[in-house]
């Protein structure tokens, strides 16, 4: 999970740059479809068994609805509100995994655990907002930010149902099917807008953008997410989502966009002792 958090610090940079210039459900669409081709080669080369059954193809579809939920809102929220309103959502999400573990998997925190995960996200959404109390201030919720937390409630859901539904299927399989999941409900939603993006005439810019998301953020991280979801509780594994802030200061400084403020390194530290504490806990 802190490799997961790390490597996914580098989608928001790369984002950033893509996202201008290809609507959001085709560059979802096709940063699924090349996600589904990286892990039909490791499918391959590890002689996976490509084998199916009811459960599973339930699985997989359930799991490939929470990526486009997530992926989709998260957008569509970035088309009217601004990136600093999303981080601040989704700092919620280690919290609503805790409360959806609980609730469905009967997996209690600890008071002094509770506490150290406020303590982790309060940490991270400082560093969301650059250590600015204005910007914080400024924070108003409206039509899309209702949107993206519906997304993350989602996304939050992912481990619980991963841990409730899980049969042994390896990890690759299930990865790969649920890639596919997400195309299909991706054609569903929009065939006409993938279509009618102009693919051949992307740059050659583009396309490492793409093959990058493709990849790394989206192939080995939800791999990695399926791989710890079975292995920690639910609000463990969402928890190191907290180093994604920090992860994107890093990326930002070595893009030479400047290094953060004592003020939001204060806040990084914060976020890591409360995380190291709780993992302790």
């Amino acid at each position: 999970m802190v490799a997961l958090g790390l490597l996914v610090s580098t989608s928001y940079s790369v984002g950033a740059l893509l996202a201008p210039t290809i609507a959001p459900i085709p560059l979802t669409f096709m940063r699924f479809v090349l996600a589904s081709g990286v892990f039909a080669v490791v499918m391959l080369a590890s002689r996976t068994p490509f084998t199916l059954d009811r459960g599973l193809v339930f699985r997989a579809g359930v799991v490939g609805l929470i990526f486009v939920a997530f992926f989709v809102s998260m957008f569509k929220a970035l088309e009217t509100v601004t990136p600093l309103s999303t981080g601040a959502i989704f700092a919620l999400v280690p919290l609503l995994s805790a409360a959806i573990g609980w609730l469905v998997l009967g997996r209690r925190l600890s008071p002094a655990a509770l506490l150290l995960l406020v303590v982790a996200g309060l940490g991270a959404v400082w560093v969301v907002f650059g250590g600015s109390l204005a910007r914080l201030r400024a924070l108003a919720l409206g039509h899309g930010e209702l949107v993206y937390f519906l997304g993350c409630i989602a996304y939050a859901a992912y481990p619980t149902f991963l841990q409730k539904t899980a049969r042994g299927d390896p990890p690759v399989r299930l990865t790969f099917l649920s890639f596919l999941a997400a195309v299909v409900l991706l054609l569903l939603w929009d065939a006409p807008g993938i279509l009618a993006t102009r693919w051949t005439e992307l740059a050659g810019w583009q396309w490492l953008g793409l093959i990058w998301l493709a990849a790394v953020p989206t192939s080995i991280t939800f791999y990695l997410l399926q791989y710890a979801s079975l292995r920690l509780t639910p609000a463990k594994v969402m928890a190191y989502t907290y180093l994604t802030p920090a992860g994107v200061m890093v990326i930002e400084s070595l893009l030479g966009h400047g290094l953060p403020g004592l003020s939001v390194m204060a806040g990084i530290a914060v976020t890591l002792a409360a995380l190291w504490a709780f993992e302790r806990s």
